[in-house]
């Protein structure tokens, strides 16, 4: 619209995420979560799937109501292959899938939480001694670009940039370059989700109230079904959109016509 504005702070229309934040002492990026990926192993046998430390972005300053540092909208993901070069254990034992598998069962029996499951991970029969240096595979970000609050002429919309990097020994260095690594965007319109139904429900309404009411905010004038959202995603991730990349896919039913 004519008289909208683009830019970092609350006071625009669409808000950018702010670049400043990345060198401000006042946010750094915190462990958030561990992941097991070992079904991942089909991508790669020999590395017996991945390890994926997730970091958020987050103030430093006080922390929020839940004692948690406040987030900002941007995670690192570090990926990790689960084994590496390196064969053999610190006892000289082999390094195999199932033993990796193992020790991952193990941790995951413990009721320990915060340091004490650090500790009781790193241990030498813990699942995250095995990790060296050169289990280092990737690094993936996922930024909030632009956050466009609800108004009068259009929706609530966040738009996200997706970036991968992968490490190069020789270079020593990541490097965002081909490496059969596709990013591309999906953007859903209002799409009718467990969260809408509840709401509605808090307002004396059933879901078949939203799925005939009419919606004047799209061309097809109805909300769209998750799975009209997740087939067009499903695409975007198999081998029949090969060729797709960099690319936004609009799933929003006309929204912007």
């Amino acid at each position: 619209m004519p008289n909208e504005t683009i830019g970092v702070g609350t006071g625009h229309d669409f808000q950018l995420f702010d670049r400043a934040v990345l060198y401000s002492d006042d946010a750094r990026f915190v462990l958030a979560g561990i992941v097991n990926r070992m079904d991942r192993a089909f991508a790669s046998p020999e590395s017996c799937g991945e390890v994926r430390l997730i970091y958020r972005l987050a103030r430093t300053g006080p922390a929020g109501e839940d004692g948690a540092p406040r987030p900002l909208p941007m995670t690192l993901n570090i990926v990790l292959k689960a084994r590496g070069g390196c064969m053999t254990d610190a006892k000289g034992a082999g390094i195999t899938c199932a033993g990796i598998a193992r020790r991952w069962l193990d941790a995951g029996e413990s009721t320990l939480a915060g340091a004490d499951l650090a500790a009781r991970l790193l241990a030498p029969d813990g699942p995250l001694d095995l990790i060296r240096p050169e289990n280092i595979d990737r690094i993936e970000t996922n930024l909030q670009i632009v956050h466009v609050p609800k108004s009068a002429v259009r929706e609530f919309r966040t738009d996200y940039l997706l970036k991968v990097f992968r490490f190069d020994s020789r270079a020593r260095a990541f490097e965002e370059a081909p490496h059969r690594v596709r990013v591309n965007a999906v953007c859903p319109g209002l799409t009718l989700t467990p969260f809408h139904v509840r709401r509605a429900g808090e307002l004396g309404r059933t879901e078949q109230d939203l799925r005939t009411e009419q919606v004047d905010t799209n061309l097809q004038q109805r909300w769209a079904d998750a799975r009209e959202v997740a087939y067009p995603i499903l695409w975007l991730a198999s081998d029949e959109a090969s060729f797709v990349t960099a690319s936004t896919l609009m799933v929003d039913g006309g929204s912007r016509v």
